[in-house]
């Protein structure tokens, strides 16, 4: 399915990951993708008032450092650069890979910076390119809502990603999911590992929510960075934004 193929890289492995580590000033997106049609450009910006250094570390679904293509850089999983003062700095993926990549990515830097993500998926030749932007996020708390429509065809996916370096075991999430009522649908738990993220169809993973309308709660004790994305079922998506509890 095509949602799958954006969703697909999200299995936790049972090995033991060498975890990212984080620090007080690390932002995050909390998912990209690359090659099988899809392109990710990210632009960083420069809000501080002097120069930022910064790094920018491309992740896999399990921690694992992600080796990306970007455009004009050698092949690699970390980045390193200066923004100017007022100034940008942006990164594309090749999109060359035959199927799609994907993972998270962080951008780390003593200065204050901003930037946003910019998901592009081509539809083939002499057809139109498909995008969604989605910000340079900090961390949300640990609780925060998602809502969804899974209804007429649509289908809301989602990709998150626990802060890492505050825990070191498998840590657990409760979910709940109400429809447009307020009814509760169903209650769920998952664990998630240091510097994993999970990425996945909301209906897929709860069939209770297939073909409604409503909100899923996610409940942690640590903070989490998270996006949605709603796909039309001509294929064209949007992203969703999560609300912070």
């Amino acid at each position: 399915m095509r949602y799958l193929l954006f969703v697909c890289a999200l299995s936790l492995l049972a090995q033991n990951p060498r975890p990212a580590q984080s620090s007080i000033l690390d932002e995050v997106f909390p998912h990209i993708a690359d090659g099988g049609g899809w392109k990710s450009t990210i632009t960083l910006v420069n809000m501080d008032t002097v120069d930022a250094a910064f790094t920018l570390d491309f992740y896999a679904p399990d921690g694992r450092p992600l080796t990306v293509s970007l455009r004009g850089q050698q092949r690699s999983s970390e980045y390193r650069g200066t923004i100017p003062l007022n100034g940008s700095v942006t990164f594309e993926t090749t999109g060359e890979a035959p199927n799609v990549i994907t993972g998270w990515a962080r951008a780390a830097s003593d200065q204050r910076i901003g930037g946003n993500l910019i998901f592009g998926r081509s539809l083939g030749a002499d057809l139109p390119t498909l995008e969604a932007s989605v910000p340079l996020t900090a961390w949300d708390e640990g609780e925060f809502a998602l809502p969804f429509d899974n209804t007429n065809g649509f289908v809301t996916s989602m990709a998150c990603y626990p802060r890492v370096g505050s825990f070191y075991s498998p840590e657990t999430v409760t979910v709940t999911l109400y429809d447009e009522s307020g009814a509760r649908l169903y209650l769920d738990q998952f664990a998630v590992n240091a510097g994993q993220q999970q990425a996945f169809e909301v209906p897929t993973r709860w069939p209770a929510v297939a073909n409604r309308r409503g909100v899923v709660y996610f409940r942690a004790g640590f903070y989490f960075s998270a996006i949605g994305l709603r796909f039309h079922p001509s294929g064209s998506f949007t992203t969703v934004n999560t609300l912070a509890k």
